[in-house]
């Protein structure tokens, strides 16, 4: 909603359902444009997990799983483009690629105290629940419950992320269960030498192939794609965090790579009846 609507409205009651990266984004805004507010804000978060700000794409403690996008795209501030950049210089962090997920979440979390400092000192009222929400009901206000609780807002903004749904179809036992990326201790676990299919083709999972590279599975996986293609590849630097894209683009044989290297991809494609599988074997 547009800061202009809020201040010709009698909107001062804000729920924000979920804490991370868009959360941070919204309060944001809020801060550099509430001073145009002669109204006090009341702001409340809910968000059930207590590592706020990171959201799920930002939690990850790996070196390895880098952000996708560069750096002058990344800043939460609208009147300030390249925040995350000189956050970064500031810090002693330089380079345009290559920059950890992890550090975007330090980031993230610096922003998101920083502004409800702001709003705070303003004389607006943040309030902070770590808790899930139980439902939302609308009728001329917002009802959020939670824990046996009910409160009223004037607006509801749902800042909950992207749903992972486990896919259908697929018959689990006992204690099976379809891992994420962003399941890292479950992943580190996987024995070494495991065979594991990967659902998908796509940033995610290459991303879940670095990461168990980086956790030593060394491993057998099958991507499972109906398009089969790779993303594509941005980075200048052909050697940076073993991206695994970029060495299947390159394809070079045993030889050439040298006996100083311990790693060999064979990428080859498979037809099956519904599928690509893309079948990406270290030995």
């Amino acid at each position: 909603m547009k800061i202009s609507v809020m201040a010709k409205t009698n909107i001062s009651h804000i729920a924000i359902i979920g804490c991370g990266a868009s959360a941070v984004l919204i309060l944001e805004s809020l801060r550099d444009t509430a001073f145009s507010i002669k109204k006090k804000l009341s702001i409340t978060i809910f968000e059930r997990d207590e590592k706020m700000a990171r959201g799920m794409a930002y939690r990850s403690g790996s070196d390895r799983l880098i952000l996708n996008t560069l750096p002058e795209t990344m800043s939460v501030s609208e009147r300030q483009p390249d925040d995350f950049v000189k956050w970064l210089r500031s810090r002693g962090i330089v380079g345009k690629e290559g920059i950890p997920r992890k550090i975007y979440g330090d980031y993230l979390e610096e922003k998101l105290s920083s502004c409800i400092a702001a709003l705070q000192r303003d004389g607006h009222k943040v309030t902070v629940y770590n808790t899930s929400v139980e439902a939302v009901t609308i009728n001329e206000k917002h009802s959020v419950i939670f824990a046996g609780q009910k409160m009223t807002f004037d607006v509801c903004i749902l800042a909950t992320g992207g749903e992972l749904r486990e896919p259908e179809n697929i018959a689990l036992s006992g204690a099976q269960k379809i891992l994420s990326i962003f399941d890292e201790e479950p992943i580190a676990n996987i024995k070494k030498g495991s065979k594991v299919a990967i659902l998908g083709s796509g940033q995610s999972a290459i991303d879940a192939c670095i990461l168990m590279e980086s956790f030593g599975i060394e491993g057998y996986y099958t991507l499972v794609s109906r398009r089969g293609i790779l993303p594509r590849v941005k980075s200048e630097r052909a050697d940076h965090c073993m991206q695994l894209s970029e060495m299947i683009a390159e394809k070079k044989a045993r030889r050439d790579l040298g006996n100083d290297s311990n790693l060999l991809i064979v990428f080859y494609v498979q037809i099956m009846p519904d599928d690509l599988v893309m079948q990406l074997h270290r030995f």
